[in-house]
């Protein structure tokens, strides 16, 4: 028997522009064990579009999960809405009230009534404790005939809040009451330099010949691109050896776009390269304004391999600390290969470093030429026996294009590195 799950996700603020960042969130901690999104619903803080909508999934859902709506101010009416929804009242925890207390205590703050009403709990309906904020959360199971129980899940809204709440308490609820008999077992690629329609391409022919029990889903972020593969079987054994053959499948088909899987970040496999290999890194950034070095420096011990940046903004920095020519930013200009090359070479030499890589372009919103649009960035490397220099044109905004050279940049020494004889 299938189980159905659906998502609610309440407020007001998601429908007027704020971007709903939970449902891909929700949607690979349920694949994890074996539960799949069968539909996602957004409401305003409004009562009775709550009741109505609750009332609608419940005919169609054995779990029902609902974030939002469980803070101290007018607006948040996700209790009352489901409580209306199931028939049973809201009753005043006593214990839940005083832990709240004791909370605003140690901040020497007022409990104001709202705030008590956080401390009200759907009748039958067990509390799930928040260890970051003030309110928690609800699960009400109820027993159907003939039918899986009914789950109903109310979460707060903010991140911090709902992660520790869903993955300690109700994940393992879930897996207990409706997955028990499944065994699940996901396998996640991480890719850069390729677009996600490049990777949709070359995966669809292998998409129509996977065997029964697997799934494959694309994600894509800023240059980057996550494959997800899940083998969902009753038999431990043979999902690990779906996984082992088409983890094969899938470095053939992609080769060095590959650079990692699981918990691997893009600066971690590059750290771990320059660590093996007793090499050092030196950055010099323009554009991207030290964005790049905070990626390598976000892994602990990178002080081994990493010996520090430069960020030149300006010419004169350029010249000065990187001794490119004045007569290159004369000819040339900041954005050109010619810079990018001397950036790069200029502090390897300077902080002695085995490599030196270089980032300089037009990351916007103004400063744009029809020679030197928006987007338009190079980036080089140098190193010994080593000298690469890469034209980009990144669409995007600001944000977008500087992360955007950071991936680029990244991967650029990956896979020199990965081409050096070890």
């Amino acid at each position: 028997m299938k189980t159905r799950v659906e998502i609610l996700c309440v407020g007001t603020e998601l429908l007027s522009g704020k971007v709903n960042t939970h449902i891909s969130y929700f949607s690979l901690v349920l694949k994890s064990i074996g539960l799949n999104i069968a539909r996602e619903v957004t409401l305003p803080d409004d009562p009775v579009e709550i009741q109505q909508a609750v009332r609608s999934s419940m005919e169609r859902s054995d779990i029902l999960i609902l974030s939002g709506g469980l803070g101290p101010t007018f607006d948040d009416l996700t209790r009352e809405g489901v409580a209306g929804a199931v028939n049973r009242k809201l009753k005043l925890r006593a214990h839940l009230l005083k832990k709240i207390k004791d909370k605003f205590s140690r901040y020497q703050l007022p409990v104001s009534v709202n705030n008590k009403r956080q401390a009200a709990i759907i009748q039958g309906a067990k509390s799930l404790e928040n260890l970051s904020g003030s309110a928690p959360g609800q699960l009400l199971v109820l027993e159907r005939r003939n039918r899986l129980p009914l789950s109903l899940i109310l979460l707060p809204g903010p991140f911090k809040e709902l992660q520790p709440m869903l993955e300690k308490e109700v994940i393992p609820f879930l897996q207990k009451t409706y997955c028990r008999f499944l065994c699940r077992k996901t396998l996640v690629l991480h890719l850069a330099g390729i677009m996600e329609s490049q990777v949709d391409d070359k995966l669809r022919p292998l998409l129509t010949r996977l065997s029964p029990g697997l799934e494959c889903t694309i994600l894509a972020g800023p240059a980057c691109v996550d494959l997800y593969v899940t083998a969902t079987s009753r038999h431990p054994s043979w999902g690990q050896g779906a996984l082992d053959k088409i983890r094969r499948t899938l470095h053939g088909l992609f080769g060095n776009f590959i650079y990692g899987e699981g918990g691997d970040t893009l600066s971690s496999v590059v750290g771990d390269l320059l660590r093996r290999r007793r090499q050092t890194l030196a950055v010099a950034e323009s554009c991207t304004g030290g964005l790049l070095s905070s990626r390598i420096t976000s892994i602990p011990g990178s002080s081994e391999y990493f010996i520090g940046s430069i960020v030149a903004y300006s010419n004169s920095l350029k010249q000065k600390g990187l001794g490119v020519f004045k007569s290159t930013l004369n000819v040339y200009g900041a954005v050109s290969k010619e810079c990018a090359r001397e950036m790069a070479d200029g502090v390897r030499k300077k902080m002695g470093a085995t490599f030196g890589l270089a980032v300089t372009g037009v990351a916007g919103p103004s400063g744009g030429t029809p020679q030197k649009p928006v987007g338009l960035v190079y980036i080089a490397l140098s190193g010994p026996r080593i000298e690469h220099l890469e034209k980009f044109v990144f669409p995007g905004d600001r944000a977008n294009i500087q992360n955007r050279s950071t991936v680029y940049a990244l991967n650029m020494l990956r896979l020199a590195l990965a081409l050096q004889k070890s």
